[in-house]
């Protein structure tokens, strides 16, 4: 059946059903269009009415507006006289106010001075009586004072007879000594100040050398980091097992080595490219690869990590090391001599013991040259020593034919730029660097111990230092004393005289004194009279000035009064002509909008005389009645309402815009094409169904022979795993759509905690992978006739238990009677594997260290069986 002929009929029976729907609307777009021309009609009616209406109510509003402005005209014209009269009322009193104000304030200021006047002369006047009572004080005091004076002259002269002994010479020659040793002390407290300072300025400086140091040290140690981010960028699952393996390391038994990739420090950064692609390059398996010593561990941790949490992770177990060579076949002297090549591989990179034998094992790294720089790489590849090697950024393999004259060829490649070992620790740097930090750290602990011996001396010193200061404090003090005595005998001489001269002067003051009295009895009698005459003068002003003050109170209190009345007829007066403005205003509106309403009444009075030419005759009758209706008493209708009416018969109209005038003719043109396109496909249904039959006879004829053979191979398959102790199954993979691929499937487990799982590239491991092989090949062996059968390397990649297994059932299957010649290569076998009489083993001496010169073999079979070897 065609597949279009379907979608084609489909198509067009929606067409026809969507057309059927064109017609319906077509039809009920018409009916509503008449509706709508309807409804238009009446605009002109229903506005006409409306304007009227509100013509109406406008003109009685501006009539009610103008009455009430003509009312408020009336009622304000008294209010305007009042307030005119009580202004000029207030002006008036106002001047007389200010008139008495300055009055007042003149007068008031004479009477200020006057009173200052007042003032100073009764000042002056106290001043003198309290000069004349202590004038008339003074004179049996000055007796009394005469006495004490003669008293204390007798007290001196008795004192004074005889001078005190006075000697400070040795007090004097103690305080120069003091002097000297303390001098030397300080000169010895300098030069250990000098000396500490200069320790502390050289620990100092190997502090900040010492910062510096670990500075450098933790940039070194930084690489480790970028390597991290730009693994968990590309390989976020290695970054998690990563954290998962150093928070659970106690959990194993063995050690789990970090990925490589985090291991690796180069000694020379400008091979960073060469060496990762002699490991395979960037995204090599390699790099992230973890490496377990012990086989319990890496059946743990793949069966959690990989398993369970599902993490892509690269784990290996290499088993035995010890055998791997690790040594290059030359030195690095006879490689740069003969061959101009800088170095191997292994000689330049650092990295624990165990992972050099893993990655000899797994990379042959001491076998891979490199230079940065090489003109001889003929003699190189000429050599036949090896098989792969760099130069600057090309890489070489060597490949040499295995038949005929041996012929080799070269392949040679750009290197990519590394990634991750671009940036690596400088082992020797960092070693450097600690040595560096522990002699620092000894010059430093070495400082602190000459800083503190030091200031251990300097505190005797300070300690010394403080006793010789109180020894001459006490000389001081001593000397001290005796100079305070001949100065005491000094100042009582002096004393002595002073008193002897002041008691001549005092005998002298009694007459002075009975003078001065004399003179401020006068001066007291005419000050008082002075007095009085200012207080009689004063008294008059004052009265003045309370007078003039009364006055100006009594006509501030008149302003007060006429200011409060004229203030209330103004407030009163304002709020009643803003009344009078919002009434003018008011009327101005309605007047305003009366007009307007006036026009549009005339100018709808006009569209109504021009209203239903337009109308179709079919709608004449229905649209006289309305307008009947419109002159006996208007429409019921309000012209928002009519305009909400239009706009939703407008809405239904527009909603059918899919209407279409050819719809009939498209709709009948499809009803024959849709007849013939059902009698079509109805002939390929019946066609269909012969085909499907012969599909159906033909698989019945090669499905259970397929499914048989296979039968046969899974029992095989089954079988040779259970030898193994272990389970495996191969199934037929069937699709019921013919479009798809058949197939086999090869479902193994190798652990007991698993269950049974496709075999891939990713879910298995290499060994576990060879091994599913072998046993397939095998299994294969009796229902598949060859004359010979060939297997190159199949125990590569194996653990010896797998390999010891596969080798024996590899015998067994291939020297059974009637079976196939079997060849089985391989570089390298177990010792003491299975072997029967069936068996032939040819040793094949070509490889790059046989020697030219070889003995027969018969010779060393002798030797090992002398021996006990054999």
């Amino acid at each position: 059946m065609n597949t279009s002929d379907l979608d084609h009929l489909k198509t067009l029976n929606n067409r026809n059903a969507h057309l059927e729907q064109d017609i319906l609307r077509m039809r009920s777009k018409q009916e509503k269009e008449k509706q709508l021309k309807l409804l238009k009609a009446q605009i002109p009616l229903v506005k006409y009415t409306e304007a009227n209406n509100k013509a109406n109510k406008l003109k009685n509003d501006y009539t009610e507006a103008k009455e009430k402005l003509q009312k408020i005209k009336i009622e304000l014209q008294p209010v305007e006289n009042v307030l005119r009269e009580c202004s000029d009322e207030k002006t008036e009193i106002n001047k007389l106010k200010n008139e008495q104000e300055s009055k007042y304030k003149s007068i008031f200021g004479e009477v200020k001075k006057e009173s200052e006047k007042i003032k100073n002369t009764r000042a002056n006047l106290n001043s003198k009586k309290i000069e004349l009572e202590r004038c008339r004080d003074k004179l049996p005091e000055r007796e009394k004072q005469i006495e004490t004076l003669e008293k204390k002259i007798s007290y001196f002269e008795n004192k004074l007879k005889e001078p005190p002994a006075v000697n400070t010479d040795q007090f004097e020659k103690g305080i120069t000594e003091i002097n000297k040793e303390t001098n030397d002390l300080n000169l010895q407290s300098t030069e250990i100040q000098q000396k500490v300072k200069e320790a502390s300025t050289k620990r100092f400086a190997l502090k900040r050398e010492l910062e510096t140091k670990y500075h450098k040290m933790k940039e070194l140690e930084n690489v480790l980091a970028r390597r991290l981010t730009r693994l968990k960028r590309f390989y976020p699952d290695t970054v998690k097992a990563y954290n998962w393996l150093k928070e659970n390391r106690n959990q194993f038994e063995g050690k789990i080595y970090d990925p490589i990739v985090l291991l690796l420090n180069l000694k020379d950064p400008r091979y960073a490219a060469m060496i990762e692609n002699a490991m395979g390059g960037t995204r090599s398996d390699l790099l992230r690869e973890f490496v377990c010593e012990k086989e319990s561990d890496y059946r743990k941790i793949t069966s959690y990590l990989v398993d369970k949490e599902k993490w892509k992770v690269n784990f290996s177990w290499p088993d035995d090391l010890s055998n791997v060579a690790t040594r290059p076949p030359i030195s690095t002297e006879e490689l740069q001599r003969k061959f101009d090549m800088d170095d191997f591989v292994i000689n330049l990179i650092e990295a624990p013991e165990y992972i050099k034998r893993y990655l000899c094992s797994e990379r042959k790294l001491h076998l891979y040259p490199v230079a940065l720089k090489c003109t001889r790489e003929r003699e190189v590849v000429s050599s036949g020593i090896f098989a792969k090697f760099n130069v600057d950024q090309t890489a070489y393999i060597v490949k040499k034919s295995l038949y005929g004259a041996q012929a080799k060829q070269t392949t040679a490649t750009s290197i990519r730029n590394a990634e991750y070992l671009s940036d690596s620790i400088d082992m020797e740097a960092q070693n450097n660097l600690k040595d560096e930090i522990r002699s620092i750290q000894a010059s430093i602990q070495q400082a602190d111990i000459v800083i503190k011996e030091l200031s251990n001396e300097h505190d005797k010193i300070k300690q010394t230092m403080e006793e010789k200061r109180h020894i001459k404090e006490d000389l001081q003090a001593q000397k001290k004393d005796a100079q305070f005595a001949l100065q005491r005998y000094n100042v009582g001489k002096q004393t002595l005289a002073d008193l002897k001269e002041e008691l001549v002067e005092l005998k002298k003051l009694p007459e002075e004194d009975k003078k001065m009295i004399e003179q401020l009895e006068e001066d007291i009698k005419s000050i008082s009279n002075q007095e009085s005459e200012l207080l009689h003068e004063f008294e008059k002003m004052l009265e003045r000035a309370i007078s003039l003050y009364e006055q100006r109170n009594l006509l501030s209190l008149q302003y007060t009064h006429l200011d409060a009345k004229f203030n209330a007829i103004r407030n009163y007066n304002r709020s009643q002509n803003a009344q009078l403005e919002e009434a003018e205003k008011i009327m101005s509106r309605a007047k305003g909008e009366y007009k307007v309403a006036e026009r549009d009444v005339k100018q709808y009075m006009n569209e109504c005389k021009e209203v239903g030419r337009d109308i179709p005759d079919d709608l004449d009758e229905a649209f006289k009645e309305i307008l009947i209706q419109w002159k006996e008493g208007g429409l019921q209708i309000t012209f928002e309402e009519l305009d909400n009416a239009i706009s939703a018969k407008q809405g239904e109209i527009d909603f059918c815009r899919f209407a279409n005038p050819n719809s009939m003719k498209h709709y009948e043109e499809r009803k024959i094409e849709i007849a013939r396109l059902e009698e079509k496909i109805a002939l390929n249904k019946t066609e269909i169904e012969n085909y499907k039959n012969k599909i159906s006879q033909l698989r019945d004829q090669w499905a259970p022979l397929i499914k048989d053979l296979v039968r046969k191979i899974n029992d095989k398959f089954t079988a040779a795993f259970h030898r193994i102790h272990c389970v495996g199954e191969v199934r037929v993979q069937e699709s019921e759509d013919f479009d798809k691929w058949w197939g086999i499937n090869i479902y193994v487990k190798f652990r007991d905690n698993e269950k049974l799982q496709l075999l891939t590239g990713q879910r298995q491991s290499g060994g576990e992978r060879s091994v599913t092989t072998i046993l397939y090949l095998m299994s294969l062996q009796d229902l598949a006739k060859s004359p010979f059968r060939v297997v190159d390397e199949i125990n590569q990649g194996m653990d010896p238990r797998n390999e010891r297994m596969i080798h024996e059932q590899i015998v067994q299957g291939a020297s059974r009677p009637g079976t196939s010649q079997y060849f089985l290569i391989t570089p390298k076998l177990l010792p003491n594997l299975f072997y029967n009489e069936r068996i032939r083993i040819l040793c094949i001496y070509n490889g790059e260290w046989v020697p030219e010169k070889i003995k027969p073999l018969s010779h060393y079979l002798t030797h090992a069986r002398n021996a006990g070897i054999a």
